[in-house]
């Protein structure tokens, strides 16, 4: 099941398992859900249980879950996990166990959230074992990355509080620079709306688009390697120092430029192999507007250059861990590849 057919009416009691790219969309379903359920807000204090990793015990799920709803026809139980790909088999027949309670309920909604990246659902055509798993006690819901189109009317109808269109060619900007996960780009779009609006602008233009937001941080990565790919060296030195200004942690920097190696490493065997860019983007479940960027960046260079280059990242990232050297294996490195 999609999250656009969950809420074609009120949501009927059993239990939703919530998984895929798109944090944004889960909370806003669970908001919606609250809302049709409680439309006194005043019920939800007495009908609504919230369990995540620090409060979440069998037992007390048990509980909320076997709770008589009260003043009203259903309750709703909420469980956020971080990490369903980790999580171990005694753990998962435990919560299965628990949720035995749900069959043939008439006065419950159970919700299990986990967020993105951390549940392996497969494909519409060969689910992955985990989601089989889940399907049996819980009815999966899934919330995927969104298409540029229907990123673009969500980004303009956000920007419309603010009094401020917003054009095809500057929104592809946007998410270009930020990346397209609806929750970061909600925050972004917040600060390029009160920037336009507080300049009087009547729609967003580049130069406000780009006076306010901010790269994410694989984005950056990224960008420092596509300069390198480029042969533009001192480009590459740039987005490190901004990094240093940040303060960031140099392990994790190195990590994130190890992973974008490691994915324009296998872009460029699947370019060898005669594969697209469809192909790999399915392969490791990334939008198609992604998997071009690498595609793209992967046609300077054969595979064995990506190798080599990951090994150097490798021996870089060994010093990191083992030396206190800062930043100088990064800059090191920026050097020789």
């Amino acid at each position: 099941m999609l999250y656009t057919d969950l809420l074609k009416g009120s949501p009927s009691p059993g239990g939703y398992l919530f998984y895929g790219e798109e944090d944004y969309l889960k909370q806003h379903t669970l908001k919606q859900m609250r809302q049709l359920l409680f439309p006194d807000p005043g019920m939800a204090d007495f009908n609504r249980f919230v369990f995540s990793e620090e409060n979440y015990t069998p037992a007390a799920l048990s509980d909320a879950l076997l709770s008589p709803a009260m003043m009203t026809d259903v309750k709703l139980v909420e469980l956020s996990l971080p990490d369903g790909d980790g999580m171990k088999e005694k753990e998962r027949t435990t919560l299965f166990e628990t949720l035995e309670s749900l069959a043939g309920t008439t006065d419950t909604i159970f919700v299990l959230i986990f967020p993105a990246g951390t549940f392996d659902g497969g494909t519409p055509k060969r689910p992955s074992a985990l989601l089989r798993s889940f399907s049996k006690v819980l009815t999966p819901v899934e919330f995927p990355e969104q298409s540029d189109a229907r990123l673009q009317k969500w980004m303009e109808r956000h920007l419309s509080d603010y009094g401020v269109s917003l054009s095809p060619a500057v929104g592809n900007m946007i998410r270009n620079t930020v990346g397209r996960s609806m929750l970061r780009l909600s925050g972004e779009l917040a600060k390029v709306g009160a920037y336009a609006a507080a300049h009087g602008l009547k729609e967003v233009t580049p130069d406000a688009a780009a006076a306010v937001i901010s790269r994410t941080p694989e984005e950056d990565a990224f960008r420092l390697a596509n300069c390198l790919l480029e042969g533009n060296r001192q480009g590459a030195y740039d987005c490190l120092s901004l990094r240093i200004r940040r303060k960031e942690d140099p392990i994790l920097l190195m990590a994130q430029i190890i992973k974008v190696y490691t994915d324009l490493a296998t872009a460029a065997v699947f370019r060898e192999e005669g594969r697209d860019k469809k192909d790999f983007a399915a392969a490791f479940k990334i939008h198609e507007y992604r998997a071009g960027l690498y595609f793209r960046a992967a046609e300077s260079a054969d595979s064995e250059y990506f190798r080599q280059a990951l090994e150097k990242c490798l021996e870089a990232d060994g010093q990191l861990k083992s030396l206190s050297m800062g930043y100088v294996p990064i800059e090191r490195l920026i050097g020789t590849l």
